[in-house]
């Protein structure tokens, strides 16, 4: 697990194989790609959390970037918990902008946007469709809800 020039992030779920570089686990040990980076697992007592959430690499603009991602099956009061929980943990400081990229559920999704609505001028999520992070929260009269960035 961690990372390589800030690149590479692996991710070892209970079958005991890692998967890292855009890969994850979906579901009886068959692997789908995705298009995120993958945290570490979160482990508490050899226990895969409900939800993981670490920073992702530096960005040229500044902005911080979130990497989320589903952890052990569980139901979403459980999962909201864990990701908020994560996000805690990363003791984020606010700036001009935050990036969350990875599956979220609706309920995690809107958790951890009020979450940090307040210490950012914005807040995007990344949308794999467009390939682009898509304004969901703005204080800011330069972006607006929908806008698109890179």
């Amino acid at each position: 697990m961690g990372s390589l020039d800030g690149e590479l992030y692996c991710r070892t779920y209970s079958s005991g194989f890692p998967l890292h570089a855009g890969a994850r686990e979906s579901g009886l040990g068959q692997l789908r790609l995705h298009n995120a980076k993958i945290c570490p697992a979160l482990m508490a007592d050899e226990q895969i959390s409900a939800y993981s959430a670490c920073l992702g690499p530096a960005r040229p603009d500044g902005l911080t970037t979130v990497l989320v991602d589903f952890g052990a099956p569980a139901s979403n009061d459980k999962v909201v918990q864990a990701a908020l929980a994560a996000l805690r943990d990363l003791r984020l400081g606010g700036g001009r902008g935050v990036l969350f990229n990875g599956p979220a559920s609706l309920p995690v999704a809107m958790a951890l946007a009020h979450a940090v609505a307040h210490l950012y001028e914005f807040v995007a999520c990344y949308d794999p469709k467009i390939s682009r992070y898509v304004v969901a929260i703005s204080h800011t009269p330069d972006l607006r809800p929908g806008d698109l960035l890179q």
